[in-house]
């Protein structure tokens, strides 16, 4: 294993040119909320960092044109006694020319989220986990394609609002609490 291995920049890198465009609909009610939208991007000359035979890495243009879409839901319900609970996930289609999903682009992720408010907003605290599914890197030389998604994290937060206008805000945060990937 080389210690000098590093990732170089591209000056013959074009930029991406893209068509984004994104459709939702959803609602409010007294203690329910949900969403759900479908996204769709094509990328021109999409930029992936790409590993070369000496185990360096650089950036390349991707030929031809990547389409990346998905949908998104959300819901919601809440409060009550201080209490809501909120969850979200979004399945992406990201697939290159040999079917695969692009690289660094998970197939699904999901979160949900239990918070707490005080009546009076002067303090409250939540409850998040994320679920990130399989982020693939390929094309690493001699290495077999790498798995880096699939895990959960599980962060906690909580805050304080003070001043006479309730203006000020002290977060206190603490992201992957199990120390888990």
């Amino acid at each position: 294993d080389r210690p000098d291995r590093g990732i170089y920049g591209n000056p013959d890198l074009d930029p991406e040119k893209s068509l984004n465009v994104e459709v939702g609909v959803g609602g409010n009610w007294r203690y329910f909320h949900c969403d759900a939208g479908y996204f769709f991007h094509e990328i021109e000359d999409m930029i992936q960092r790409v590993t070369l035979d000496s185990g360096d890495r650089t950036y390349e243009n991707v030929d031809g044109k990547t389409q990346i879409d998905g949908v998104e839901v959300s819901a919601g319900i809440g409060p009550f006694s201080g209490f809501s609970f909120d969850a979200s996930a979004t399945w992406v289609d990201a697939e290159n020319e040999d079917g695969e999903q692009q690289e660094r682009i998970p197939e699904f992720y999901a979160k949900a989220n239990v918070g707490y408010r005080h009546p009076t907003g002067r303090f409250g605290a939540d409850l998040m986990t994320r679920y990130t599914g399989d982020i693939y890197e390929r094309g690493l030389g001699a290495y077999d394609d790498v798995n880096y998604g699939d895990y959960y994290l599980v962060d906690v937060s909580a805050f304080v609002r003070f001043g006479r206008e309730k203006e000020h805000k002290l977060t206190l945060r603490v992201e992957n609490i199990f120390d888990k990937l």
